[in-house]
């Protein structure tokens, strides 16, 4: 089985990818690369905006608790 993707895509998205003039190639090595640190950046991303949102959630919870029981 042979996966692949096209060079004129990558071309418009991230022309230093693509090596070639009238037969264009991908460096896929460099593209994996690129992936594995996009993929890294949102995690990390992600990860951050989970921990805002978990403060956010145990604030909200604490004032539902105060509105509960008027405290």
């Amino acid at each position: 089985i042979h996966i692949g993707t096209s060079a004129q895509y990558w071309e418009k998205v991230a022309p230093w990818l693509v090596k070639g003039e009238d037969f264009k190639t991908l460096d896929y090595s460099t593209l994996g690369v690129a992936i594995g640190i996009s993929l890294a950046n949102r995690t990390i991303n992600l990860e951050d905006r989970v921990k805002i949102l978990e403060k956010e959630n145990k604030a909200l919870k604490e004032q539902i608790r105060r509105i509960q029981y008027g405290s």
